[in-house]
């Protein structure tokens, strides 16, 4: 039995992200060191909520101390084996209410920062998105937003070991860099 825990680290970003050291052609634009403790910054991270995408299996919360905090200089995302009622976690009543088996937390830059090129560091993580092909062509050639979330099941990640929970993703830092 293949069993998956997906913590995902979806950035996108154009040009480079390679995980070197910044050298003196990259200027830092934007970052969060995750300090303090609470809620992530609201004027850096926004939340969704629900069941969002790919058939993955936890409702993400929004702005739940259980599921994402900032603690001890890191970003904590925390997927739980749970049933919480789920008028408790919506802002938005639902004719029936959806069967939540896990919840998580899905944060996201969008109407708040996005770049177009540049280079992201994200602390265990690197990619070159000069390898990245769709049919449509090199989909980092245009400006995108951060997305970090801890995903549970679904299309990608299979069936869930429920061994696992609480399943942290910790995330020391998120640096973005455009060159001079």
């Amino acid at each position: 039995m293949r069993i998956w825990l997906l913590a995902f680290v979806y950035f996108a970003v154009a040009d480079f992200a390679s995980g070197a050291p910044v050298e003196e052609d990259w200027q830092a634009v934007w970052a969060d060191e995750f300090e303090g403790t609470g809620q992530p910054d609201p004027e850096k991270w926004e939340y969704e909520s629900g069941f969002v995408r790919n058939n993955e299996e936890q409702f993400y919360t929004t702005k739940r101390l259980k599921n994402t905090r900032v603690k001890n200089g890191c970003l904590v995302i925390e997927g739980h084996r749970e049933s919480p009622v789920a008028s408790d976690l919506t802002k938005e009543p639902a004719k029936k209410p959806p069967k939540i088996q896990y919840t998580s937390a899905s944060l996201h830059t969008k109407g708040l920062a996005s770049w177009k090129f540049g280079r992201i560091e994200v602390r265990y993580h690197s990619f070159r998105s000069a390898k990245a092909k769709s049919p449509g062509g090199n989909p980092f050639h245009k400006p995108h937003y951060l997305i970090l979330n801890l995903a549970l099941g679904g299309n990608w990640g299979g069936k869930i070991d429920d061994s696992i929970f609480p399943a942290r993703f910790l995330v020391d830092y998120v640096r973005v860099y455009r060159k001079k």
